[in-house]
Parts: C-alpha cells; sequence; structure tokens
C-alpha cells in the first residue's frame, strides 16, 4: 500500500498545482478522492483486497487474518449482509449521504510503524492504526449495520477491517391519542369537549380535528373545543390530532379518543292557564278591569189595584143593661176563685214533698 499511497499523493499534488497556478489559491476544496482500486502492496491485509463477500469470506480465513479479524471483535460467521459505505480519512464512516460512524480505526502491516500505531500480537507486522493515515479521502468499504447502527467495515481494495463509534439511534417517533372527554355541560344542547394526546421522538402534534358525530366538524390547534346540537339524540364525538412524523402527517387515533353524547329533548311544558282567550294569566293584559254591564232589571207585572171598601158602621150598639153586668160579674168572681185553689193546692203538694 504504500507504493500506492505514494503515486495517489503525487497525482493529488500534479492536480492541485495546476489549480494553483491557473486560478491562484482559492478557499475551494477539490473533489474528494475516494480509492476502490486493489491494493497489492505489502500494507494490505488482504493482498489486493476483496470485492465481493464470498471473496472476503474465503480470504479471510487464510493466514493470519484471522487474528487481525478477531483484534478488530469481528468473527468469521459476520462476514456477511453488508451495505456499501466509505471509511474516510477525518474518521467517519458514511452510507449514502448518512454518516453511521465518527472515530474510526483501521490496521495495516508496516515496516517502519509511528508512534501512534498498535502492534497486533501474532500477526505478520499488523498495527491498529488510526484512518488519518490514508493518503487518499476515503477508501470504499463493506459496513455491517446491526439493527440500523454501525458494526464494524472492512475496505474493499485491502481487506482491513475498520472499527468505530456508532453515531447515536435515531429516537423513534411516537404519538398517540390518550383521552377526549366531555368536560362540561354548558346546557341541554351544548357541551365542552377536551382532548388530550402525546408525542415524542421527533413526532409534534400540529393541530387537532373534531367530528362531532351530527355532521359537524372543527379544526383547531387547542385541546378544546365547544359545540351545540340542534337535534335531541346520541351521538359519537371524535378527537383526532394531526401529527408531523418525519415530514410526513399522520392521524392519531383511537378507542380512547371517542365519546357518546346524549342529547335530550326538551321538557313538556303544560298549556298556561288563560284570563282571557288568547292572553295567559299573568300578562300586563290580564290587570285591565272590564267596564261593569248592570244586570236588567226584570220587568214585574202591574197588579191591579183593589177599590177599598169602606166601613160600615154598626147600625144599633149592643144595649147592655143591669142583669148582663150582674152575670159578668159572678162570671169573674167564679174566675178568681178557681185560681186561687189552683195556687192553694200547688203551695200544699210543694210543701208535702219538702217534709217527706
Amino acid at each position: 500500500m504504500n507504493k500506492k499511497f505514494l503515486t495517489a499523493a503525487f497525482g493529488l499534488f500534479v492536480i492541485a498545482s495546476s489549480v494553483l497556478a491557473l486560478n491562484g489559491f482559492s478557499s475551494n476544496t477539490l473533489a474528494a478522492a475516494i480509492d476502490n482500486d486493489p491494493d497489492c502492496d505489502t500494507v494490505a491485509i488482504i493482498k489486493c483486497g476483496a470485492f465481493s463477500e464470498s471473496e472476503l469470506r474465503g480470504d479471510a480465513a487464510k493466514g493470519d487474518v484471522p487474528k487481525v479479524m478477531s483484534a478488530f471483535g469481528i468473527s468469521p460467521s459476520e462476514l456477511n449482509g453488508f451495505v456499501s459505505g466509505i471509511v474516510w480519512k477525518d474518521g467517519r464512516v458514511t452510507v449514502g449521504d448518512k454518516t453511521v460512524a465518527t472515530g474510526a480505526t483501521t490496521a495495516g502491516r508496516w515496516n517502519n510503524p509511528t508512534s501512534d500505531m498498535a502492534r497486533i500480537a501474532g500477526t505478520d507486522r499488523a498495527y491498529k492504526m488510526s484512518t488519518s493515515h490514508f493518503v487518499t479521502d476515503g477508501q470504499t468499504a463493506f459496513v455491517k449495520m446491526v439493527n440500523g447502527q454501525f458494526s464494524f467495515a472492512v475496505i474493499k481494495s485491502c481487506g482491513n477491517p475498520v472499527t468505530a463509534k456508532p453515531m447515536p439511534k435515531p429516537p423513534v417517533p411516537s404519538y398517540a391519542c390518550n383521552s377526549f372527554v366531555i368536560s362540561e355541560k354548558i346546557n341541554r344542547t351544548s357541551f365542552r369537549f377536551t382532548a388530550s394526546a402525546s408525542a415524542g421522538g421527533g413526532a409534534k402534534i400540529v393541530n387537532y380535528r373534531y367530528d362531532f358525530g351530527d355532521g359537524k366538524n372543527a379544526t383547531s390547534t387547542g385541546t378544546a373545543a365547544s359545540h351545540t346540537y340542534t337535534t335531541p339524540g346520541t351521538y359519537t364525538a371524535r378527537a383526532t390530532p394531526i401529527v408531523s412524523v418525519n415530514g410526513k402527517t399522520v392521524e392519531a387515533t383511537n378507542a380512547k379518543c371517542t365519546v357518546r353524547v346524549t342529547v335530550t329533548a326538551p321538557p313538556t311544558t303544560p298549556p298556561k292557564e288563560e284570563c282571557k282567550p288568547g292572553i295567559p294569566v299573568g300578562d300586563d293584559r290580564c290587570e285591565e278591569t272590564p267596564p261593569v254591564t248592570p244586570p236588567e232589571t226584570p220587568e214585574v207585572p202591574e197588579v191591579p189595584e183593589t177599590p177599598v171598601t169602606p166601613e160600615t158602621p154598626p147600625e144599633t150598639i149592643p144595649d147592655t143593661g143591669p142583669a148582663d153586668l150582674a152575670i159578668g160579674g159572678v162570671g169573674l168572681g167564679s174566675l178568681a176563685g178557681a185560681s186561687y185553689y189552683w195556687r192553694s193546692s200547688r203551695r200544699n203538694l210543694i210543701h208535702k214533698l219538702l217534709h217527706r
């Protein structure tokens, strides 16, 4: 790899010199140089590299290569399921346009190792070293990803293994509608609703859509909404949080975010008593006193006058003589005697009763 590194460096020097000669000094960087050619010099762990998984598995079982791989924590059974990536001189490992690891360490065979290189015991001049020793900007590599995170890599051109610090696993977006309740019954037909939702891991609640079950709905950024129903009945109201996830908009709803609403019929009002036809009792018009019409006096039939007959004086005054007066005196005397006798008998009777 020494010869290859020197040749690449010389090429970069020639290109840079040409650019500087034509344009003078520029702060614009040159296009990255990425090596994908077989490296058949003495620096390669696998001479001339490996460019397929089957070739890599075969060559990794030869010579001291298993010890070098083991020093990097790589077992033969793991040499499969790779994706293509690049190991960079600055220690990054990328897959596509995404950095999956940083602080990379690789291996190489060196006759004159530097002080920052660590010998791998039991191998032919194999050392651990920083990728800063790369001559080119980057090397194509097999990259092993496990559950979305970087595990290790193997440079294709030379079979050199690579370990690095995986980038933190991105959080998993989560979101849910937690509850939807009637928070207040304003009156017989009007209700206030309150929703509760949560979002995390990069998910964000944008707004809420409310469906009141009677064909009416509303959208709001708030967690509360009010609605008035026009017809008695039972309705199912629903809240749907609208969530932004990874640049997309999704709906988050479930059975927890539905609620039954019962609107009762208005109470029956008994007919009001009327003080006048069409005027209920209590109306101001009831205070008006109608004019009093005196009752008609029935006609009394005329009674014909009865003619008065003048009294006719007696033709003669009775003639009372001395004999008549004597008879009257005897009668009065008899009456007085009888009265005296009755009173005496009563006194005698009472006296006897009291002194018995």
